[in-house]
């Protein structure tokens, strides 16, 4: 069967979007819309979306087997007024376990902001970072196709590991295939097969306007690999979309160091359970000043403050009398959807290290005591922000006191 590649149009945030990427933007983004414009048959994104990305990897450095690499990022997008661009926190996260023992809660291990796009194609795009690390998928054609037929999109993928500050991105080339429509009702979808070729120095054709020359990679002497996936579309959920890919990968790194990566990476893209408007209007009817308890609208989201926590001094044991606002703040929680993170925060007092490492422990003693009250220990991440962001004059006890505080995030 022939194959139709789908060529990205020259909309009028290309080029914009081409400075914002940076020099590792090698193809022109398809033209971008907002939900009206999407495909009938395809992926359409609505109001938030929820997105998680799970990696599994064998690495071996010189041949040698190194471990094995396990990630999971978390996170939730919002539109941007009514256009194509969500805005979103994603969070890095790390499982802590100790003498094989899983310790309640994960603590974040790096958070970022991210700005996503979406193409009239279905594609998602993402304005720098490390995540998503797929780009430009999923692209689709504008009827639905028949069974095995084969057509293809450019795209970005973006290099695994830590050698590359800031993240690298490589131009690829997607091969999409049918496979039909499985299952019923809200759990039907559209099977795709997809799949590309890793390869750098790339081999490249002309250069024209469109096909500009690659910048080098800092530390990159070489790249191939190759990746093999199944994307599920679900058409009667929106902004549903689920993708495995099967990978093997191998740099060649500057001092003769070859690095090279084999294993999975799962992506969900899912409609939050409720909206924020709806949760932020239960928490107003829920909460009142005798609670204890504050809601604001943060950056990230939703965010309930637990003011003025009574912890003993420099430690992250709560003093008596906590139980019952801790208790009223796990039944709110409860009923609500997704996951919280929790971040501690501390007077600027002593050094930045001790302060940094007590506002974890005191998040993660927060986390601790709502688990105990029933709430299951998966649905927590938590982390440290020490003195960095204080409400109040640390010169003053008033101020610090403010400052000493544990907020609970709400991710959708």
């Amino acid at each position: 069967m022939p194959t139709t590649f789908l060529t990205p149009g020259k909309g009028n945030l290309s080029l914009t979007l081409g400075l914002l990427f940076g020099a590792a933007l090698f193809f022109p983004l398809p033209s971008l819309a907002a939900q009206e414009g999407a495909l009938p048959w395809g992926f359409q994104p609505g109001e938030e979306l929820s997105y998680t990305e799970r990696l599994n990897l064998r690495v071996r450095l010189n041949g040698r087997y190194q471990g094995l690499l396990s990630r999971e990022v978390r996170g939730g997008f919002r539109r941007e007024d009514s256009g194509p661009a969500y805005w979103g926190s994603l969070y890095i996260l790390e499982q802590l376990v100790r003498e094989a023992v899983p310790v309640y809660g994960r603590e974040v291990g790096g958070a970022v902001l991210s700005r996503l796009l979406a193409a009239e194609n279905g594609a998602l795009w993402a304005e720098g970072g490390s995540y998503p690390s797929l780009r430009g998928v999923p692209a689709l054609p504008e009827e639905l196709p028949g069974l095995h037929e084969v057509w293809q999109s450019r795209g970005e993928w973006i290099l695994l590991g830590g050698e590359f500050d800031p993240p690298a991105r490589i131009g690829v080339v997607y091969e999409y295939r049918y496979l039909g429509f499985l299952g019923e009702g809200a759990e039907g979808y559209h099977r795709i097969s997809c799949r590309f070729s890793l390869r750098y120095p790339p081999i490249r054709a002309g250069e024209t306007e469109d096909n500009p020359p690659l910048p080098p990679i800092p530390n990159l002497l070489q790249a191939s690999g190759s990746h093999e996936m199944e994307i599920r579309l679900y058409p009667e959920v929106p902004g549903k979309l689920f993708i495995r890919d099967v990978l093997e990968e191998e740099y060649g790194l500057a001092g003769g160091q070859r690095t090279s990566y084999g294993g999975f990476i799962l992506t969900w893209w899912e409609p939050p359970a409720g909206k924020e408007s709806e949760r932020r209007a239960r928490l107003e009817q829920e909460l009142g000043p005798e609670e204890g308890i504050t809601l604001n609208q943060g950056p990230q989201g939703l965010v309930l403050t637990l003011p003025d926590l009574h912890f003993a001094p420099d430690q992250a044991a709560l003093l008596p009398g906590e139980e019952e606002r801790l208790s009223t703040l796990a039944e709110i929680l409860e009923g609500l959807p997704g996951l919280f993170l929790v971040r501690g925060h501390t007077a600027d007092v002593g050094s930045a290290e001790s302060q940094e490492g007590l506002s974890v422990l005191r998040a993660r003693e927060i986390v601790s005591q709502l688990t105990r009250r029933g709430l299951s220990g998966e649905r927590f991440l938590y982390e440290g922000a020490g003195g960095r962001e204080p409400l109040g004059d640390n010169a003053t006890e008033e101020g610090r006191r403010q400052n000493r505080r544990v907020e609970i995030i709400l991710i959708p």
